[in-house]
C-alpha cells in the first residue's frame, strides 16, 4: 500500500491490511493497551469498504477503553455514522462517495473534503498524488510533524 509505505518512510509505524482483518487488529490493540504496550496515537486510514468500517472500528475500540485519535476515510461506499471512539475524522470523498456523520454520543470533529478537483474517482482516490499529500499532511500535522 502506497500510503503505509510513505508513512513508514517518514518513520511512522504503519501497516496495510484487508477489510476482513479489522476486528483482529482492534483486538490486538485492546490487548496491547491493557498491557500498556500499544503505540499511540492510533490513526486509522481506510478506503472504500475500509472507510465503511472506520466508525465500527472506532466504536469497538472505545467500548474497550481505547480512543482512535484520527480517522481518515477515502470514499466510503455510503453514509456512515460515528457514535464514539474517534477524536478527529476526515472524509476524503468523490462526489459519489458517502458522508461521515455525527451520531448520538460523538464528541469529535468530522471534516468532509471533496477531492473531485484532483481528478480522483472511487478506484483511484487513495493513489492520486494530491489526495495522498492531503492525507499525509493531516497525519503529519496530527503527529506534530511536517
Amino acid at each position: 500500500d502506497q500510503m503505509a509505505q510513505k508513512l513508514r518512510f517518514r518513520g511512522i509505524k504503519a501497516s496495510s491490511h484487508g477489510i476482513m482483518s479489522w476486528k483482529g487488529i482492534a483486538n490486538d490493540i485492546i490487548k496491547r493497551s491493557k498491557a500498556k504496550k500499544v503505540s499511540y496515537p492510533i490513526i486509522f486510514l481506510g478506503h472504500s469498504l475500509g472507510a465503511d468500517v472506520a466508525p465500527e472500528f472506532a466504536s469497538y475500540l472505545a467500548e474497550n477503553g481505547v480512543t482512535v485519535d484520527l480517522v481518515i476515510g477515502f470514499d466510503a461506499t455510503s453514509n456512515r455514522t460515528f457514535n464514539k471512539g474517534a477524536k478527529k475524522v476526515i472524509n476524503y470523498r468523490t462526489p459519489m462517495g458517502g458522508y461521515y456523520v455525527k451520531g448520538q454520543g460523538f464528541n469529535g470533529t468530522i471534516t468532509q473534503v471533496d477531492v473531485g478537483e484532483y481528478g480522483a474517482n472511487h478506484f483511484t482516490i487513495e493513489k492520486v498524488a494530491g489526495v495522498q499529500q492531503l492525507a499525509l499532511g493531516a497525519v503529519l500535522s496530527h503527529l506534530g510533524r511536517r
